[in-house]
């Protein structure tokens, strides 16, 4: 795994499987958001705290400049981008409805 150095952070990208009601897995346009990811490290923990992310937050990012790796987790090949912090734009919360 590669660990961040200074306030960069690593982002598991997101792969964009999208699926029918009925589980049938579709066609996809393209492999992954380049959007959307999950932080899986970071270099500087306490600048990002004061921004109010962790470690395991999905976020969406701006990822030009980013820097792009390929790896393997669990036999499975994943997309990982590295860039600074002031590349995150927003974090991913979803509210959950009382039913």
């Amino acid at each position: 795994m590669l660990q961040p150095i200074g306030k960069r952070v690593l982002i598991q990208i997101e792969e964009n499987i999208k699926e029918s009601k009925s589980g049938i897995i579709l066609a996809k346009e393209e492999e992954y958001d380049e959007t959307k990811g999950v932080i899986l490290a970071v270099g500087d923990v306490d600048h990002l705290q004061s921004l109010g992310l962790k470690v395991g937050d999905t976020v969406i990012i701006d990822d030009l400049g980013a820097e792009e790796f390929r790896d393997k987790i669990d036999n499975k090949q994943i997309k990982l981008k590295i860039l600074g912090v002031d590349h995150i734009l927003a974090k991913v919360i979803i509210d959950q409805v009382a039913e």
